[in-house]
């Protein structure tokens, strides 16, 4: 939740967040309302059904979506993962440098250092996560065939395994690179 980030920005940055601004939907009053308040954080409201009044979040938006759906089509990812690229479309957004800040990132703004970026790789990617020793069996494989759909850090990886349909993360994971993307032979 944005409160949830509210915080972690506050812990690992020490800057505080001053002001969130969003529709008048419900899912942005009540509770979520309650929150910013109780975390002495302003909460300004646009009007209903008028996107053009946050326009830069909203372009914003139409950008992450448009990385999203060029990522899941390279990688032949399904398209029910859409919430994965497009966290990854946001997370890869924040560590490339952008027309503002040529020389810079958004991540280099905020934290003073440079992002890692040797673990990163391409989105839809073949990986072989390790099955822990403590969850399998003798004669159990020793690691299961997935896609890569995101990064939980620089060190753990998020995966999907299309055998369970189920979402996980990882850190022991080996890449098959030389094969290519889940959908290509």
């Amino acid at each position: 939740s944005s409160v949830a980030t509210a915080v972690t920005v506050d812990r690992e940055t020490g800057k505080k967040i001053k002001c969130v601004r969003t529709d008048e939907g419900m899912e942005f009053m009540g509770e979520f309302s309650a929150l910013l308040r109780e975390k002495v954080i302003r909460h300004e409201t646009t009007a209903p059904y008028s996107p053009s009044q946050n326009g830069i979040s909203e372009r914003a938006n139409r950008t992450l979506f448009d990385h999203a759906r060029a990522m899941m089509h390279d990688g032949g990812v399904p398209s029910s993962l859409w919430a994965e690229a497009v966290a990854t479309a946001a997370q890869l957004h924040n560590i490339t440098p952008h027309r503002r800040h040529s020389k810079t990132t958004p991540f280099e703004l905020i934290f003073k250092r440079r992002p890692h970026v040797e673990h990163l790789r391409s989105f839809g990617s073949i990986a072989y996560a390790k099955v822990p020793d403590e969850t399998r069996k003798k004669l159990d494989p020793k690691s299961i065939k997935c896609i890569l759909v995101g990064y939980r850090s620089r060190n753990c990886y998020r995966l999907y395994s299309p055998e369970k349909h189920k979402i996980f993360e990882s850190r022991d994971v080996v890449f098959d690179e030389g094969i290519g993307q889940w959908s290509r032979p």
